[in-house]
């Protein structure tokens, strides 16, 4: 579990997500309190009640939010290339430095087209035009020469 400063940056700034979240102490999650004053963090006054908690999604949380653990195969599949052509496009260098962050990462774009920029969450317009040219790309046919076959008589 990535409890980084910079994953907890990251979970911070990630409003929508934070305000879809309840806390809830009984069960196994993890938080991050954030101080409100030097005050509070020097003297240790930590309340339950007012406290700022930051919460920080497990991997397997993130990959529910984008679809993960359904019955249907065909859902995994879909899922995982809509993560592997947000992989290809990456900034260099990449962002995103845990599983946890990289997860994140995909959340926010497929849910609120937003990219991490390495200080906060920001509108990215943009990428969805190269996905969508991925798409197209993917659809479009396998030219005969360029196919791979089972047989010498050109059988696929």
């Amino acid at each position: 579990m990535d409890a980084s400063p910079e994953y907890i940056k990251m979970c911070e700034k990630a409003v929508a997500l934070q305000s879809l979240h309840k806390v809830d102490k009984s069960r196994d999650e993890w938080y991050e309190y954030i101080p409100r004053t030097d005050v509070e963090d020097m003297v240790g006054g930590f309340d339950w009640n007012k406290a700022i908690l930051v919460w920080l999604p497990r991997q397997d949380q993130l990959q529910e939010m984008v679809g993960g653990y359904h019955e249907d195969e065909h859902q995994h599949v879909s899922l995982l290339h809509n993560f592997d052509t947000f992989l290809d496009f990456l900034s260099v260098p990449n962002p995103y430095h845990s599983m946890e962050q990289l997860w994140l990462g995909f959340v926010m774009h497929e849910k609120y087209k937003k990219h991490w920029n390495g200080e906060d969450w920001v509108d990215s317009p943009g990428f969805q035009y190269v996905q969508d040219a991925a798409n197209f790309l993917d659809d479009a046919p396998v030219p005969l020469e360029g196919r791979i076959f089972d047989d010498e008589d050109g059988a696929l």
